[in-house]
């Protein structure tokens, strides 16, 4: 395998060591300071995918890839007219937060529908690719207001500790759930 590692949350820069066996790795962050390090979006995470994987020097190698999202992460910054998109339409009403959260959530899905069509049309398939898409937790939205808080880093609840990783590949099991509880260090 030619490995290719692409990272949007700097605390995943290789100075913490999690660059380690991959041929490319690339850091889409500066390690972070007193809130100068910019919010990467899930596009521009799949665009520096696509071009890692167009400067391999070694074409014939299959591929492992692992990319990682942080659309989902505070502070989440929508339009107004895309966050209505996701306004509910029936009797609950929820706040607009929660109307940016669900388009930051669409963002990402987006962004890795386009990775892997991206992969593909590159001849990339599961016969010679192991791709690994993981995105940064959640927050907490403090909706419904029962049990809930704000933020991330405090709670346990789902908003803030869930997130999808997503493996697709050789020997990866079509339609698997894991229940659980995993940690990206285990990625």
């Amino acid at each position: 395998y030619q490995t290719i590692g692409i990272v949007s949350n700097p605390n995943l820069n290789a100075v913490f060591g999690f660059g380690q066996g991959f041929d490319d790795y690339v850091e889409l962050s500066d390690v972070w300071r007193e809130g100068d390090s910019p919010k990467i979006g899930g596009a521009r995470v799949t665009k520096e995918a696509l071009d890692a994987v167009d400067r391999r020097t070694d074409k014939d190698a299959p591929l492992y890839l692992r990319a990682m999202y942080t659309d989902t992460h505070a502070p989440i910054e929508v339009p107004k007219a895309e966050a209505l998109l996701y306004k509910d339409r029936g009797s609950v009403e929820t706040p607009p937060r929660i109307w940016e959260y669900r388009a930051a959530v669409h963002r990402f899905d987006d962004a890795v529908e386009k990775l892997w069509n991206g992969l593909r049309q590159r001849g990339f398939s599961r016969r010679n690719t192991l791709l690994v898409v993981v995105n940064d937790h959640g927050e907490g939205l403090a909706w419904p207001a029962q049990n809930q808080g704000i933020g991330h880093g405090n709670f346990t609840f789902q908003g803030p500790i869930g997130m999808p990783w997503l493996m697709f590949g050789a020997g990866v099991a079509r339609g698997h759930h894991i229940g659980g509880v995993a940690s990206q260090v285990d990625v």
